[in-house]
């Protein structure tokens, strides 16, 4: 490979994953996202395209889903449930999500856009089954209930069911995975206090955000950043980034509380906040490049195009 060659790859990783590796301790730009007529709206999903998924309540407070790509809204309702909630996408548009029947069994299912593909996600035995998460495998996360009525945290790869469950846990929830198989959730000690972790393939390890009285983990993305959320001492929740090593704490402005339930690779992050009225909106917020690293993407663009010309004037 040529030297200008190798340099234009270069400036172009430069460019594609400098704001990414540095998103986690830039400002973030926040918008709301609210389904029209809604009385409330969750943003719960996000993915690398940053469609996004979620549920909105009525005013009779029924749950729906939906789907938004930034333009367009796309309702998401299981034929024949009573409420549908949708929790998360991938990169290939798949939805997946959980509904309440009108027998009042709680299953999985996923969507394609167009088509409801399998209804009947249910933990064997389960007498419930909540849908958290996929990532661009195709590996499902979330929650059932035994027939006991605990709560465990599962995967399923399309073939097998695996339960979760944190040391010590009276309930375990998983609530994201990446795309090397890393989960997240949150787990219940004996005295009801809210803990998140991180699950690697063998061992649990607790997420604890310094100060918090209580906290959780919703997502982990392939850059091995964790979203989530934490109560303080006053009892406000409050929305966290961490990236191995860095907490974040990330609050929609003016908010009463900010919950954070997904990140994708680009650092983008959704939610809800309650504002003072308690309503709670949806919301969407985006890393904000700081000067530097816009010079840094700047020259970037201007030496990709230098050695553009310099190549095209060697080939003529």
């Amino acid at each position: 490979m040529n030297r200008p060659l190798m340099f234009l790859l270069s400036l172009l990783l430069v460019m594609l994953f400098v704001p990414a590796a540095y998103a986690v301790s830039l400002p973030y730009q926040f918008t709301t996202v609210d389904v029209a007529g809604a009385a409330s709206t969750e943003v719960k999903g996000i993915n690398n395209s940053n469609v996004m998924v979620g549920r909105w309540r009525d005013a009779s407070g029924l749950r729906h889903g939906f789907m938004y790509d930034g333009t367009t809204t796309t309702q998401i309702w299981v034929p024949g449930s009573i409420w549908t909630d949708a929790h998360s996408i991938n990169d290939s548009g798949l939805v997946f999500g959980h509904y309440l029947n009108s027998s009042g069994g709680v299953y999985g299912f996923t969507f394609d856009g167009s088509n409801y593909t399998n209804t009947n996600i249910a933990f064997p035995g389960a007498l419930a089954t909540f849908g958290y998460d996929l990532n661009n495998t195709g590996t499902l996360v979330g929650r059932y209930v035994d027939s006991l009525g605990k709560d465990h945290g599962y995967s399923f790869d399309g073939t097998t069911y695996t339960s979760f469950d944190s040391p010590g846990a009276v309930r375990t929830d998983v609530h994201g995975i990446n795309d090397t198989g890393q989960i997240v959730g949150r787990w219940f000690d004996a005295a009801g206090v809210e803990h998140g972790f991180i699950y690697n393939g063998t061992t649990f390890t607790d997420i604890i955000v310094p100060g918090a009285q209580s906290s959780n983990a919703t997502d982990i993305n392939n850059l091995g950043w964790v979203s989530g959320g934490y109560s303080d001492a006053s009892g406000a929740s409050h929305g966290y980034l961490y990236d191995g090593t860095t907490f974040r704490t990330l609050d929609f402005p003016g908010a009463v509380s900010t919950e954070i339930h997904r990140v994708n690779d680009l650092g983008w992050i959704v939610g809800f906040y309650i504002d003072a009225s308690g309503v709670r909106h949806g919301y969407v917020a985006s890393p904000v490049p700081e000067p530097a690293t816009l010079l840094l993407l700047g020259s970037g663009l201007a030496g990709v195009g230098l050695v553009r010309r310099k190549l095209k004037a060697r080939k003529s």
